[in-house]
């Protein structure tokens, strides 16, 4: 996983030419707005309401695709018409954080965590914490776990499932059935694994690009040889650019370029050179980011500064631990904010048990709850 959380500062994605080709595949789909909003089967009030919302805003279909971004672009392309108005609204709706109009009835995504324990030991990451590394908190999601939440997800209507949290997912060796299951499920949209890509074999990489995943994000931070080993100990960068390889060649083997985006992300830390950074892995991958870095580790040490008394994670997402614990976030890593386990309540009782948190953070109050008032992620 990344050391990020931080603002977006740089991103390298696809040319004009590939983002007005995704938007000519979805406008083939639809000759009308109306036609759209027809056909819809799928949205919730709230997505029908965000996306008619969109329209007004855009006056057009051709000028609402324009100011999506290309991970949009390139998931709607890949949806049945039925589905597009329950997409866009439901990314429209993210836009809105905690004036979300369905806040109390879903988390915007989730974040389902296959394993706690990584193959790294990255020194910003709190798997250098050695209060979290003990052996109760080591573990991986098993497939009956994965399979209740994800069906639970699936009926209220979560569209977006991130495979990772505080570990490394494909240390779960269910994890390519864990993804083939949530890609079979009809409300679920974005599909995401984040690793750090270092476990991957050309066979494990043809697994991958055939398990229904849509989003893959790699996280490195460098692409200098030692500093990218004094960032991501225990990991080499030659070890990670045949992994690269290896994902290229499986997913274009299998003609799936337009059926699975993939991603470099990493943080900007303060011997980088973006330039080079964004140059040196765009010949693997879809789009290249960074973002800026943020304290990780030890959360619970830090110093109180609050730069903003709110905080909009706990209202648009929801981890869900490899052993059933729900919590708002990752920074609180030690899960200290956590209110119940997938075990004891259904998905949707976890999310609602943890209203009084969001109502606290939404109003300003972050000041009086630990560790949110010594977190810099907002």
């Amino acid at each position: 996983m990344s050391a990020g959380g931080g603002e977006l500062l740089s991103l390298l994605s696809p040319n004009s030419k590939q983002r007005d080709e995704l938007s000519h595949l979805i406008q083939k789909k639809c000759s009308s707005i109306e036609e759209l909003l027809s056909l819809d089967s799928f949205s919730t009030p709230a997505e029908r309401i965000y996306f008619q919302q969109s329209i007004v805003a855009n006056r057009s279909i051709s000028n609402l695709l324009s100011n999506l971004s290309y991970q949009e672009l390139f998931i709607a392309s890949t949806l049945e018409i039925g589905k597009l108005v329950s997409y866009l609204g439901y990314r429209f709706g993210f836009k809105h954080k905690l004036d979300r109009i369905d806040i109390t009835e879903r988390p915007v995504f989730l974040l389902l965590e296959p394993s706690s324990s990584c193959n790294l030991k990255c020194p910003f990451c709190f798997q250098s914490d050695p209060s979290f590394t003990t052996p109760s908190n080591m573990g991986h999601m098993s497939l009956d776990l994965a399979f209740s939440v994800i069906d639970q997800a699936n009926d209220m209507k979560i569209r977006g499932l991130t495979l990772a949290s505080r570990g490394e997912p494909l240390l779960n060796k269910n994890i390519f059935e864990i993804i083939k299951y949530a890609s079979s499920k009809e409300n679920i949209y974005e599909i995401k694994l984040n690793t750090n890509g270092l476990l991957l074999t050309p066979s494990l990489s043809e697994r991958l690009v055939l398990s229904g995943v849509n989003i893959v994000v790699f996280s490195t931070d460098h692409y200098d040889p030692n500093e990218y080993k004094k960032l991501r100990k225990g990991g080499s960068l030659e070890r990670l650019v045949s992994s690269l390889t290896y994902f290229k060649e499986a997913r274009t083997a299998h003609h799936m370029e337009h059926s699975i985006l993939s991603r470099v992300s990493g943080v900007c830390v303060s011997n980088l050179d973006s330039t080079k950074f964004l140059s040196f892995y765009s010949p693997f991958v879809d789009e290249v980011g960074q973002v800026e870095m943020l304290s990780r580790w030890n959360t619970y040490d830090n110093s109180p500064s609050l730069s903003n008394p709110t905080c909009c994670m706990p209202s648009e997402r929801l981890y869900v631990w490899y052993d059933g614990t729900v919590n708002p976030c990752d920074s609180d890593y030690l899960s200290k904010l956590s209110t119940s386990n997938v075990t004891e309540y259904n998905l949707a009782e976890c999310w609602s048990r943890m209203s009084s948190l969001r109502s606290s953070l939404n109003n300003g109050k972050r000041a009086s709850l630990v560790p949110c008032n010594v977190c810099d992620v907002h």
